[in-house]
């Protein structure tokens, strides 16, 4: 890699692209940052001869283009300040239109866009998808979007230029251009973005588990269909969920058994992914994320009697059973089970949704702890403890359940009521 201070508007002028990778969180800055940068230009518009003001690195690295289009780079770290920066000149462009046209009209063209240059490759930056629209829609002077830190960083600048009418808008120009500088750190073609991204991360706003997951799947899938199954898969996903995000991939990962930390999702998807197709995966994901919307909010289900029973659940809070629950509503919609046979149904011995309504909190972490995950295995328990208790009581049952299906199976004896059981039937001549 190369390094080398440079100043911004080497950085930001003449015919290129910056690119914000899949794998890069959406624009997170806040009110602090913003203040802190429109102080320091306070400080250089105010000084006499005002110092270079180093703002921090960016890194990049060069993409293949095609041979007719712009130089292209991907932008590894540092797309908060390149962002704020642009969206900066933006609110001094619109500022300047009230009093210098011409101003606004170089501001446009030598650094916001590439004026000769159509579609995708008009625009100077690229955010993410989430950003994407606020950014162009502020680069085009057209009404902002709402409900977006893109635009609340726009009219935080616009509403400070506004106040401060003597602040000479060429000036503010030449300080933003010629005073502020950047390390500017090029990747070469066999360094890895992801890892460089990774380790630059620690000095930023931390990653939940559910970016860093974002982030291993978009280095492992093929940057020509980035964009496309970020669409399809990833976005529908991340705005069905939200917060609940990490969670699910925590509960997705819990459904064969082995029980996962909240801290460890991550790590844990990679090793179960490792060589294997990314995003066959993340198709997988996105089918159990449709099943656990339905598990948060029961009126998504269109199944009455189902959505009826996930909404008594859901007054439980029984959170634990969720795991198991994925892999029952993933074999009912796989046609593995049945709604009328064994889901909800009445006729059925074992009614799955109306058993786990009436089980205990403790019983229900018992499913978890003894890696009860399956409608198969769910079934094979409950089977033998319906045997058992009507052997017990005398009633004449087809299958008297032996010593092994209990030894083999820890959840039948994980507590009192099972473990008499258990001494019942390996002693059946003793009293207790």
């Amino acid at each position: 890699m190369q390094a080398s201070e440079t100043k911004l508007q080497q950085i930001i002028e003449g015919t290129k692209q910056y690119v914000v990778p899949l794998f890069q969180r959406p624009y997170s800055w806040k009110k602090s940052e913003w203040q802190v940068l429109w102080n320091d230009l306070l400080e250089l518009c105010n000084a006499d001869n005002p110092r270079p003001h180093f703002m921090g690195s960016i890194v990049t690295m060069s993409t293949k283009s095609v041979p007719e289009g712009i130089t292209k780079y991907l932008l590894i770290d540092g797309q908060q300040r390149l962002t704020t920066v642009f969206i900066l000149l933006c609110a001094l462009r619109d500022i300047a239109k009230l009093q210098d046209n011409d101003l606004a009209e170089e501001i446009d063209n030598t650094i916001l866009v590439n004026p000769y240059k159509k579609d995708s490759d008009y625009f100077k930056l690229q955010p993410t998808q989430i950003d994407r629209e606020a950014f162009h829609r502020i680069i085009s002077s057209k009404s902002l979007v709402k409900e977006s830190g893109i635009s609340e960083c726009y009219q935080f600048f616009y509403k400070k230029f506004k106040s401060r009418s003597s602040l000479q808008s060429q000036r503010i120009k030449k300080v933003i251009c010629s005073n502020l500088s950047l390390v500017s750190v090029v990747l070469n073609d066999d360094d890895d973005p992801y890892l460089v991204f990774e380790s630059l991360n620690a000095k930023g706003r931390p990653l939940t588990q559910a970016d860093l997951i974002r982030n291993y799947f978009f280095m492992r899938i093929h940057s020509d269909s980035q964009e496309s199954v970020y669409g399809q898969y990833w976005l529908p996903m991340q705005n069905l969920l939200n917060d609940n995000l990490t969670e699910f991939i925590r509960h997705y990962l819990t459904k064969t058994g082995i029980e996962v930390k909240q801290s460890e999702v991550y790590f844990e998807i990679k090793d179960r992914i490792g060589s294997n197709d990314a995003l066959a995966y993340l198709k997988d994901l996105f089918n159990f994320a449709i099943y656990y919307s339905k598990l948060l909010n029961p009126e998504r289900e269109p199944n009455k009697i189902i959505s009826k029973y996930l909404s008594r659940l859901n007054r439980l809070e029984l959170a634990t059973v969720y795991p198991f629950l994925l892999n029952c509503y993933d074999d009912w919609m796989t046609n593995r089970i049945t709604e009328e046979e064994n889901l909800i149904s009445d006729k059925s011995d074992i009614p799955i949704l109306n058993d786990i309504k009436n089980m205990s909190k403790e019983e229900m972490e018992s499913y978890s702890k003894y890696r009860i995950v399956d409608f198969k295995h769910y079934m094979k328990i409950q089977k033998v403890w319906l045997e058992t208790e009507k052997w017990l009581l005398g009633i004449k049952v087809n299958h008297a359940p032996s010593e092994s299906e209990f030894v083999e199976d820890p959840y039948l004896v994980s507590n009192a009521t099972r473990y008499r059981v258990f001494y019942v039937l390996k002693y059946p001549d003793k009293v207790i």
